[in-house]
């Protein structure tokens, strides 16, 4: 079963592995979330959380005052962190692929006072943040859980430990926020979207995406670039990797019938970009979806 607490945080998401509460522990859980392009409301977290950004750059519009949103990049390997409370809504233009983690406030003031910390120390919002420290303990308590935690109880509350004090002094320190970045102009941007989720079964060109947006080729692919951080062929190819996994988990297509309808040359192709993008084969993710 996946953690509420994280369906909160990443709406929609589906997990990848295992995941759930750590064994023993009052209330930190550590999973692995994949989903696409999405738009989230407004939302309340009880739980102090922390996300490790992966795969590739993810471009999402993220409200930071009401009616206004700021286009932000998060770049694999940075961190986002903050505090329990009202989470803004988003609306995110590429797919995510994360390690999420979420906190109890208890379980951060306890360890905090065995370790001499302040309980109260505010934990601020960190968005592109760089900690090796910090992403290093999250993947290996994720390993852990991946290894149906083979080093036993003792092994794993030392490196909980270590996590949680890292993320209070990584969370205590000033914020750092990613900086807004410029592109194609929105109402350009938003008919490109739409023609490539409307086509993208179809064998388009740079050419016919620069027609449609007005600019020579080699200028629209920079300001594709700027306002998505993919690529046209990259954006493409994770919209057609989306729609296969999202039909896989229904479980109405085969993987062949699937590669035809998303543009892909052959059933190989899809498998290999598959398992690229999502670090199992699609047969594979069948088999898991009907576990999960």
């Amino acid at each position: 079963m996946q953690d509420a607490n994280i369906d909160t945080l990443i709406r929609g998401s589906v997990r990848i592995g295992h995941g759930g509460p750590l064994p023993g522990q009052e209330r930190i859980c550590i999973e692995r979330r994949v989903i696409g392009p999405h738009r989230r409301g407004e939302e309340t977290l009880a739980f102090n959380y922390l996300i490790l950004w992966q795969g590739k750059p993810v471009v999402v519009d993220r409200g930071y005052r009401k009616g206004r949103l700021t286009r932000l990049i998060k770049q694999p390997g940075t961190l986002s962190l903050g505090a329990a409370g009202l989470l803004p809504r988003v609306e995110a233009h590429t797919a995510y692929d994360v390690l999420a983690c979420i906190i109890s406030p208890g379980l951060l003031e306890r360890i905090a006072l065995e370790e001499d910390r302040r309980p109260n120390a505010r934990i601020h919002e960190h968005l592109g943040l760089k900690d090796d420290a910090l992403s290093y303990l999250l993947q290996i308590v994720h390993q852990q859980a991946q290894d149906n935690y083979s080093m036993g109880k003792l092994y794993l509350d030392c490196l909980v430990q270590a996590l949680i004090m890292r993320f209070i002094a990584v969370g205590g320190a000033r914020p750092t926020v990613l900086p807004s970045v410029g592109g194609l102009p929105p109402h350009i941007l938003k008919r490109i979207v739409e023609k490539i989720m409307a086509e993208f079964g179809t064998n388009l060109s740079l050419a016919e995406l620069a027609c449609e947006a007005g600019y020579s080729p080699s200028h629209f692919t920079k300001m594709f670039r700027l306002s998505t951080g993919q690529g046209p062929h990259a954006f493409l190819r994770e919209v057609r990797l989306e729609y296969v996994r999202k039909q896989l988990s229904k479980g109405q297509r085969g993987v062949a019938e699937l590669a035809g309808i998303a543009g892909f040359s052959s059933p190989s192709h899809l498998a290999a970009a598959f398992r690229q993008r999502f670090g199992v084969t699609p047969v594979e993710y069948k088999k898991l979806k009907r576990y999960l």
